[in-house]
Order: C-alpha cells, then structure tokens, then sequence
C-alpha cells in the first residue's frame, strides 16, 4: 500500500472532475490508499474558513462522494496487485537543493525547472521510474551484477538528473555498477560536488554508459494521438501471476477521440473497477484504441484466450473532426 493525502490547497470551488484529475495522477504514479483532507467533525471556530474544501456533511455534494470513494477503493485494490512495472532508478536532487537553500532567497530556479523538465518528460512519454531517495539507498541499496537493487526493488537503469552533488554511498554504488557493464544516464552533467564538498577526481569514472532512448526503450506501454505523445496521459503497469494490469488515465483538460495504446503483446480488455466486469477493447496488431477524454482514466487486463473470446467485439472508436 502507498498512501497519499490528497486535495489539501483544493479550496472550496474545487469540482469533482478536478478531483478525480488530481487522484488520478497520483494513482498512475503509485499511490492506491486515499486520504482526503478535509473532513471535520464540526465547522466551529477557524475550521469554517479553513482553505481546503471539506469533503463532509458540510459539502453541497458530500452525497455524491459515496460513488467517488468506492470508485477509488476499487481502483486501489486493483493497483495493489503483484508488483509495479518501474525498471528505472532516477536519482532525487534533494539533496542538493540542502546545498543550496538559503532562506532569504529561491535560488533554486534551475535545479526545479530541470528536474520538473526531465519529469515531464518521463511521464508525458510512459517512461516507468522510482525515485531513489540517497538516504534510502544508503540503508537499503546494492549491486547485482548490472543491476542495483534498492530493498525489494530491481532497477535495470539508473537517470541522474540535474545535480549539484552525490553523497559518497551512492558514488560508491554508481561506480560499482559502472564498472558491472550497469546502464547509466547522465541527463544534464556531470554533479562538481560529493556530499557537498569539491568532488576533485572521484567522479571522473562516471560517464552515460546509456542515453535516453535507452532509457525509453524500458517503456511497455506507449500511448499517442496522431504519432505524438499526449502531454497529459499518465500511466502504471502492475505486474501480477496472471499478467499485466494497466491503468491510463488523461489528467488535462483536452479530450482525445481516439488515443493509441501501444502494449504488450496478448490479449486485453477493459476492467470496470467499479462492478469488476470486463469490457471489450478494440485492438489491432499490438495496440489498442480508446477514448481518452478530460479525466477520463482505463484500466486494462491481460485475459485468457477463453476470456477473450467469450468478450464481444469491439469497434474503435471513431475520431471526430475539428
């Protein structure tokens, strides 16, 4: 289970579509426990204006949530299935955001816009990651062979973003999986500083031994509208002992006719996680076609021959001119 407070800067004209946009989102990155926040007991004192909308009695709405919450109950148990699909370790820059905080000032402007940069650009193109937190990794991490492992995780490549500076446990880490044949991609640089200190020679050893097609050629689901990706479809890949589970969901306010969904070879269907029925999908060769309007989200099943064939045919659907 991954658990997430959601909504909390929300405010009250906040809309249920709004909402599922913002579950959504965080579903497709791994989250599948709900916390909503705001719900109190009561609406005395200073909890009447507090700034994000209460999901209680005390909402025009609240009614309409019972559907929202059960809604989300089932797409969590489904998105608790087997393992995430995530073969690729992306290095957090948190810790040189340590190095170069200052409280009188945001000089932070070019690390968190290369870093919202390379994030976009991975989710935006169905490119499945983790984030590996240093500290974390100084606990848990090690190498196998070319692989580093990271507690119950395996990661085939590890993307070092814009960074200041390594800590020394994971210098150590990237220069043993350098020197395995391991892929790493250098996105921006190469950092000048390890724990903050003048990094000297230590890091001469660390060179892209991997570029970003390498890096997106880890991704099993690929998802376009005309031959380009769509900026706001996100997605996540379970896998489980009976095949893959893939949610997709559009978290933008433009609609999409027709988007296509390249996957993994078998055969698919649609799961409604709110009656757990399944639903034909249309497919043709290796890719499925689907509607992928304003917060419009699928979750899509690998199914037996059997399964498949008791399903009725689908038609794809149709694309609407401009």
């Amino acid at each position: 289970k991954a658990l997430s407070e959601m909504f909390a800067c929300c405010g009250w004209d906040v809309t249920p579509l709004e909402l599922k946009k913002i579950a959504d989102a965080q579903y497709a990155g791994g989250i599948n426990l709900m916390c909503q926040h705001l719900y109190p007991v009561s609406e005395r004192g200073q909890r009447k204006r507090d700034y994000p909308h209460h999901y209680s009695e005390h909402s025009p709405w609240h009614e309409k949530l019972a559907g929202f919450d059960r809604h989300y109950s089932g797409l969590g148990a489904v998105l608790s299935n087997g393992e995430e699909y995530a073969p690729v370790l992306v290095i957090h820059p948190m810790h040189s955001a340590y190095c170069r905080f200052k409280m009188t000032e945001w000089n932070m402007v070019d690390l968190e816009s290369k870093f919202i940069e390379l994030v976009n650009l991975l989710g935006e193109n169905q490119v499945p990651y983790h984030f590996g937190d240093e500290w974390m990794m100084e606990r848990l991490a090690h190498i196998e062979g070319d692989k580093i492992v990271v507690g119950k995780c395996r990661y085939d490549a590890v993307l070092i973003p814009y960074v200041y500076t390594l800590d020394t446990n994971t210098v150590d880490l990237l220069r043993e999986l350098v020197s395995n044949g391991g892929k790493v991609c250098l996105y921006d640089g190469l950092p000048i500083y390890v724990d903050g200190a003048p990094a000297g020679d230590r890091l001469e050893f660390l060179k892209s031994t991997a570029t970003l097609d390498d890096i997106f050629a880890y991704r099993d689901v690929i998802i376009t509208s005309d031959g380009e990706s769509i900026p706001t479809a996100r997605k996540m890949t379970r896998l489980t002992d009976d095949g893959r589970v893939v949610f997709i969901t559009n978290t933008g306010d433009k609609s999409y006719d027709s988007a296509r969904v390249g996957l993994p070879a078998g055969k698919w269907a649609e799961l409604d996680v709110d009656s757990l029925e399944l639903r034909p999908v249309y497919t043709d060769g290796d890719a499925a076609y689907l509607s992928l309007n304003e917060g419009e989200s699928h979750v899509l099943v690998n199914v037996s021959e059997e399964e498949y064939a008791d399903l009725p045919k689908a038609e794809k659907p149709k694309k609407t001119e401009d």
